[in-house]
């Protein structure tokens, strides 16, 4: 199953409530109202499984009186209460409903997984199911709201606002609720700032909620500039005809001249780019990477481009591993060496470079992603220092990695994904070579 949004780590009162809504009630009730009805439905009769089974591999759930297709018929009905938002928030509650059903189970109706999820009312479910989250958010005090939710939970709510009805006042209500709750949690958007939602939700997300819900939520424009800034950046389609999208991994890109483009609206738009990168990638961790140059005019110029893959490597067949994941770091490094060339890389570019990495969070959200222990004395090693790189929180955090040096290309966790990337792209490192790498 997705992963369970996170919580804002700051601690928490154990033994106050909140309008005797617990902290632990608060999280289910916004957990399952951020996930699909596909996903949850898994989620609540696999949770089942595991806390009802023996603990003999390859038996049923418990006891002796269900057995199987009768403890998936219990199973379906109360994952079918959960999702209609009826009953049903934590995996605790969802085992002990099946431990009551069971014993006086009807086999006479029960059905399949597949039928009991096709049989809901799609979007009743999930207006039920937000509606539950929004009830219980409202009694958040104000001056505890970022002790009790995080902007990541309130993303994945407005995920699923997204498959209510269309241009419906309810369901614009909704999201102006769940925009309300954004600005409580990043107060600049309701000020100065309304772009830094972007750093926040993911662009795709943020473009099929309804405008009339961004007004309501708080969002503030200071100026009729602002607004229109604001709704430039919505309507985005982010165009890379240039570069690595649409190239099938392993082949060689046909060499292009160096793109001249200027962007002046630095961070958002390239964020936007590294996150339209990320979802090309086929690997679990979706990360993607722009690396981009100051220009004279002030503004700034995307000089690589990557995101994570999987690469066959080329090894004998008493190899222990044929097969590496190109981090999105690496796969730009060695986008810009194929574009500019190594030695103008290596001299002129990457010293006054910036990497801005992305990760994120399913369709919703963007994740903490600083240079893995591989990636950060690559990138030291080719000369990069600077990096930006999303937080869950929609603050982007700034690193500096230290002085570069080039004999961390002799490091074994360089070397190796590095010469994977040259050879996907049919090229040759001579600093590699110059390190000790064969080829």
């Amino acid at each position: 199953p997705p992963p369970k949004p996170a919580t804002n780590t700051t601690t928490k009162n154990n033994d106050s409530t909140i309008n005797n809504i617990s902290a632990m009630h608060l999280d289910g009730l916004i957990h399952v109202a951020s996930l699909t009805n596909e996903e949850l439905f898994p989620v609540v009769t696999g949770t089942i499984r595991r806390g009802c089974s023996s603990k003999k591999k390859g038996q049923t759930p418990s006891g002796d009186t269900s057995s199987g297709m009768e403890w998936k018929g219990v199973a379906a009905q109360i994952a079918v209460a959960a999702v209609e938002g009826a009953a049903g928030y934590s995996p605790e509650e969802w085992v002990d409903r099946y431990n009551e059903k069971s014993s006086n189970f009807d086999a006479s109706t029960s059905v399949s997984f597949g039928e009991a999820l096709t049989s809901l009312n799609a979007q009743k479910c999930y207006k039920k199911r937000l509606l539950n989250a929004l009830h219980a958010i409202s009694s958040i005090p104000t001056p505890n709201y970022s002790s009790h939710i995080s902007v990541r939970q309130i993303a994945g709510l407005l995920r699923n606002s997204t498959f209510l009805a269309k241009n419906s006042e309810e369901t614009m209500s909704i999201q102006a609720q769940l925009i309300s709750c954004l600005v409580k949690l990043m107060p600049q958007l309701g000020m100065t700032k309304p772009n830094d939602i972007f750093l926040a939700v993911q662009l795709p997300l943020l473009q099929k909620l309804c405008w009339n819900a961004f007004v309501e939520g708080g969002i503030k424009f200071t100026t009729a500039e602002a607004e229109g800034e604001f709704s430039s950046i919505l309507n985005t389609i982010v165009d890379r005809t240039d570069n690595v999208r649409g190239e099938q991994v392993g082949h060689k890109r046909k060499r292009t001249p160096p793109n001249a483009t200027t962007t002046h609206n630095t961070t958002i738009s390239h964020l936007l780019e590294a996150a339209d990168l990320a979802r090309e990638g086929v690997v679990r961790a979706k990360h993607g990477a722009v690396i981009y140059i100051p220009t004279e005019d002030g503004g700034t110029q995307v000089i690589g481009r990557g995101y994570n893959h999987d690469f066959v490597l080329h090894r004998s067949k008493e190899a222990k591993k044929n097969k590496i994941v190109l981090h999105s770091e690496i796969h730009a490094v060695v986008d810009a060496i194929d574009t500019y060339g190594e030695d103008e890389c290596f001299n002129n570019l990457f010293p006054k470079a910036t990497v801005l990495i992305v990760e994120l969070v399913s369709d919703y959200a963007y994740d903490t992603c600083h240079p893995c222990p591989k990636c950060n004395p690559m990138l030291r090693a080719v000369g990069i220092r600077k990096v930006i790189h999303t937080t869950p929180d929609g603050v982007n955090a700034k690193l500096n990695l230290g002085a570069g040096n080039i004999e961390f290309l002799r490091l074994e966790v360089v070397s190796i994904p590095l010469k994977a990337a040259c050879e996907e792209r049919e090229l040759k490192c001579k600093r590699l070579q110059e390190a000790g790498i064969e080829y």
